[in-house]
């Protein structure tokens, strides 16, 4: 018999599309510290079967499950039936950033007991330890009984998480497991489309600003991460680095052996040219991910000057003149990312997408992908909060709504299909623009990705070999 069994849930029926979960590594430990026992599991492929087994074996008090992620949300609550089912007695509960976003509604139409809100360290320890409860809502007898949120992390509190070797020796496969490594938590910046934004943070964990890690739980984390997967290669993807915090990554890096590994480095805003030469000097090979988010750099300003999106502006001058410098560099490959279906967006401006792919084609080789994705309707994003202010009709506007896409996409396995139709991806995105002709930008992600995404990707695995 144990404390904890922790799960991620699966998006789909069939376990498929299913998304890595790191941070039930970080809960996990932080428990074993306080002498919990817990066992993790990831949910993929014949979930059911897999769930049932280690439900008889483990016997376990308490389940956890992750509700991170809004689109498991009903994949996290048919988990929760399921363990009920098999055991009614179990203390189900679960936690993260939809499961906060939600609670209420979450508790009174599903099976679970509880839901941990915002930072979940302290509250599922106080609902495990049964005492002291803190950041949570509890079931009882078809009431709720609110614990709000009395634990927010600071840097000082998170200054001793790391993932434990009891944790990580537990673990025979790490499927739903990545090398990513958590350095921080919060965002400065309120991007309309995302929900985990600065209102967003400040609604879920109730924290205003960004913390960072201790930095030397971040190389144990390192060291014991790519020590188990047998891979010398990590990713980092927590980047204020618009906002002065460079110094914990300068502080980072020199506390790793030269050349030992390599890094994914994910952008939010472009780095100073002194920042690329200090990870090139540091890291064997590096993948550098850039957020360039508009690709029309007339757009681009005025969403920036409007803070729809970054407010920090990049004329394709300057994003050109940091790819030159990263060509320089042999270590270094790029990705670029990209949005479609923004506000104000016009044909004109997809127009400019293909100029300047064009360009950058023909510049550098050293660019192994280039993607695009259309603007998809998120739980406490601005968009979703003020439609009217970005010109949107939204098609899931709560709870419910979210509930019903995300149980078709759990059932008839969905996201298996390439989306052949226009219905299917309005129904996928969640966002009509008023007064723009929305299947233009359906046609148009498919035509990208065919003429510009897969040159890129045909032409740089044609180098490497």
């Amino acid at each position: 018999m144990i404390d904890l069994l922790l799960i991620n849930p699966p998006r789909q029926k069939n376990g498929n599309s299913s998304l890595f979960n790191n941070s039930l590594l970080w809960i996990a430990s932080y428990l074993e510290e306080k002498d919990i026992s817990v066992e993790i599991l990831f949910l993929k492929n014949e979930f059911e079967y897999i769930l049932q087994s280690k439900l008889e074996k483990l016997k376990p008090k308490f389940v956890g499950i992750s509700l991170k992620w809004w689109d498991t949300l009903y994949g996290a609550e048919y988990i929760a039936k399921k363990v009920k089912e098999f055991d009614s007695e179990i203390f189900v509960f679960c936690g993260g950033q939809t499961a906060t976003h939600y609670a209420k509604d979450i508790l009174e139409n599903s099976f679970f007991d509880a839901v941990v809100k915002g930072d979940g360290e302290e509250g599922v320890f106080s609902l495990i330890k049964g005492e002291n409860y803190k950041n949570c809502i509890i079931k009882k007898d078809n009431q709720l009984f609110s614990y709000e949120k009395d634990y927010v992390q600071t840097n000082e509190s998170i200054k001793d998480l790391k993932i434990s070797s009891i944790t990580a020796n537990k673990f025979k496969y790490w499927s739903g497991v990545s090398n990513y490594i958590w350095t921080g938590k919060g965002c400065a910046m309120n991007c309309f489309y995302c929900g985990g934004g600065r209102e967003g943070q400040k609604e879920i964990f109730g924290r205003l600003g960004y913390i960072y890690r201790d930095v030397d739980s971040v190389i144990s984390d390192i060291e014991l991460l790519t020590s188990k997967s047998k891979s010398n290669s990590f990713m980092l993807d927590y980047d204020p680095l618009a906002i002065g915090k460079e110094e914990f990554y300068k502080n980072l890096f020199a506390k790793l052996e030269k050349k030992k590994y390599s890094c994914e480095f994910y952008f939010w805003t472009l780095p100073s040219k002194e920042f690329i030469d200090l990870m090139s000097e540091t890291f064997d090979k590096l993948i550098f991910g850039f957020d360039l988010q508009v690709f029309s750099e007339k757009l681009r300003k005025k969403l920036a000057k409007l803070n729809f999106i970054k407010p920090i502006f990049y004329t394709n001058e300057f994003f050109e003149d940091i790819l030159d410098y990263c060509k320089i560099k042999k270590n270094i490959t790029v990705g670029i990312s990209g949005l479609l279906g923004v506000p104000y967006e016009t044909k004109e401006d997809i127009e400019e997408i293909y100029i300047l792919c064009e360009k950058l084609y023909n510049k550098y080789d050293n660019i192994h992908n280039i993607s695009f994705s259309p603007i998809t309707l998120e739980p406490a994003s601005a968009l979703i909060t003020y439609p009217e202010k970005y010109g949107v009709e939204v098609l899931r506007k709560n709870y419910f709504d979210f509930k019903e896409y995300t149980k078709e996409v759990f059932e008839t396995n969905f996201l298996d299909d390439v989306f052949s139709n226009y219905a299917q991806y309005l129904k996928y995105t969640g966002v009509k623009r008023i007064g723009f002709d929305e299947e233009f930008i359906f046609k148009t992600c498919f035509k990208i990705q065919k003429d510009v995404t897969e040159k890129f990707i045909s032409r740089f695995y044609k180098i490497q070999k």
